[in-house]
């Protein structure tokens, strides 16, 4: 039990550190605005969804990997290329927002190198659960009129939002590697460790 709850309280953290501060400057950037800023034009609420939807995403692959019996070795090292990744997407959103069809291209071509280069099994199907549950949860909050985007092109949102929650869903598939490494099989290496 106390294991689970301390890397519970590790993806917390790293969501929220992680997701806050990109928020912040979208609000900055003028992409998305909220009803009731409170904290450097965010509600104080956002860091926990950002917390708790980390800790949600982290349990959910956790389950699926051992679901389809997947094993990944994956150094914790290489989590920093993921964070970078994130960080290609956040900045090409901010510097190219007035150009959603320029910038919904750049993230597609953006995966599919991804997906090329660093592919790993079902990363196509936690590409697409990404994109379909977190545009939908947005759409949500966006109709409780709790925050909008001040540039939507489909729905309420923009065109690019589904690239977005995609990358950050293989991103946070990694990280469940790194926090919650599936047991290996006998004989075989753990999902994190060097395989020889």
């Amino acid at each position: 039990m106390f294991f689970w709850l301390r890397k519970c309280l590790l993806a917390f953290l790293l969501g929220v550190l992680t997701f806050t501060p990109w928020e912040i400057l979208m609000v900055r950037a003028e992409i998305v605005s909220f009803s009731r800023p409170e904290f450097l034009g965010i509600p104080r609420w956002m860091p926990i969804v950002f917390g708790a939807g980390t800790v949600a995403l982290v349990v959910l692959f956790y389950l699926l990997e051992r679901l389809f019996h997947f094993q990944a070795s994956y150094q914790g090292g290489k989590l920093v290329l993921e964070y970078l990744m994130i960080a290609v997407v956040y900045t090409a959103v901010l510097f190219f927002k007035v150009s959603p069809y320029l910038l919904s291209l750049g993230l597609f071509t953006l995966l599919v190198l991804r997906l090329i280069l660093f592919h790993r099994p079902w990363d196509l199907t936690v590409f697409l659960i990404g994109a379909c549950f977190g545009p939908t949860l947005e759409l949500f909050l966006t109709n409780l009129h709790l925050y909008s985007f001040t540039e939507p092109d489909f729905l309420g949102m923009p065109y690019w939002l589904p690239l977005l929650w995609g990358t950050v869903s293989l991103a946070m598939r990694r990280l469940t590697w790194v926090l919650i490494p599936t047991p290996a099989e006998p004989g075989r290496p753990g999902p994190w460790e060097d395989k020889p």
